[in-house]
């Protein structure tokens, strides 16, 4: 059982194609910056205010970062989700089957294609956009395709995938039913378990606030949020 378990997991080639299109971006970075005029216009916000940035290096930092931190969203929500997975099955004592790991396999394939592609289009899109502003508003409308392109991307075959989840789910609901309803919260010190099977809606997980991974977890993933976007506001 523990082979096919171990068979949920993040390919290599994964982490080899973003590695690839970042350095693809960092050339093309290289390569669009002669052609950015001496001020950029950098926008603040929904209430329309514009102001002016002179044009440095450093202004190729705003597209490789988000497009690195795009990378390391999605990424670690696609392993979590395995994680996930490889640990109810474990809990469950049953072993995967060939069509579940298929579908799985479909599964990942489809979100990484969707989440790699929506964040090679805002990373080029921003990189590409400090050129003029129609560059920029070709950008914006790319950006826009690529959020509807990520969510159909994922949506479509994990809506196929949802029946296979469901069953696995059935078989590995905590044995006490007291002990959780299949709601947004679960606090249960006495399951070994990170991540849980929900009931309703979303991906079919949620964490169990008392394991000790989940406290850390949260604290680094709040942390990480809030050092992004103070390096957005003070560096870039």
């Amino acid at each position: 059982m523990g082979d096919r378990t171990a068979a949920i997991r993040i390919p290599r080639s994964h982490f080899v194609v973003w590695a690839l299109l970042f350095a693809s971006l960092a050339v093309f970075c290289a390569a669009v910056y002669p052609s950015i005029p001496d001020s950029v216009a950098v926008h603040l916000g929904a209430n329309g205010v514009d102001r002016l940035r002179v044009k440095t290096p450093f202004l190729m930092l705003g597209p490789l970062s988000i497009f690195a931190f795009c990378c390391a969203l999605f990424t670690s929500m696609q392993a979590m989700f395995a994680y996930g997975l490889r640990e109810n099955f474990l809990y469950a004592d049953e072993s995967p089957s060939d069509e579940f790991l298929r579908s799985h396999r479909a599964v990942q394939r489809w979100w990484f294609v969707s989440s790699a592609g929506f964040s090679a289009v805002v990373g080029f899109g921003l990189a590409w956009g400090f050129v003029s502003v129609r560059a920029l508003e070709l950008s914006c409308v790319a950006v826009v395709a690529g959020s509807v392109a990520l969510s159909v991307g994922f949506l479509v075959p994990m809506i196929r995938h949802y029946s296979q989840f469901k069953r696995v789910w059935d078989a590995v609901s905590p044995a006490d039913p007291k002990a959780w309803r299949g709601g947004v919260v679960y606090s249960n010190p006495a399951d070994p378990r990170l991540f849980v099977p929900r009931e309703y809606g979303g991906i079919g997980m949620t964490l169990n606030f008392a394991h000790r991974r989940a406290k850390r977890g949260l604290i680094a993933f709040t942390a990480a949020m809030a050092g992004f976007v103070a390096f957005c506001i003070l560096v870039l």
